[in-house]
């Protein structure tokens, strides 16, 4: 009995992330980069989507006034709009905003002694 709770609280989470999350891996690799020191990050946007207490407003916004006013409706991946390079469009602040949102959240995993992403340049750019 307890397999077969488990199994369907396993499908009640998995199936609407399949069904209506974006599974891929993501790479990026940004033409505003010119001189490349390191190699393009590659991660997997479904295991970010995964994260318990872990929702798309805390990597993907739009600020106005200070706080975060994104509507996850605009999360389409047609909408240019959504990717960090309508912002930052410059190659030193694109590369900050990354390494602020990335490094900032894995080290706070850290902090509430969970499983982390990489933090060092190394592990992220292989």
């Amino acid at each position: 009995m307890k397999k077969f709770i488990f199994v369907i609280i396993t499908f009640c989470f998995t199936v609407p992330v399949l069904l209506f999350g974006q599974m891929e891996v993501i790479e990026i690799n940004n033409p505003v980069f010119k001189l490349r020191s390191r190699s393009p990050v590659i991660f997997s946007h479904g295991n970010h989507m995964m994260i318990e207490d872990l929702s798309c407003r805390d990597c993907h916004h739009r600020f106005e006034n200070g706080i975060n006013v994104l509507d996850e409706a605009e999360l389409d991946s047609d909408n240019k709009d959504i990717y960090c390079r309508s912002c930052h469009t410059g190659e030193t602040e694109l590369k900050n905003a990354y390494h602020r949102s990335c490094i900032r959240c894995h080290d706070a995993m850290i902090k509430k002694n969970k499983s982390a992403g990489p933090r060092l340049c190394g592990e992220c750019h292989k």
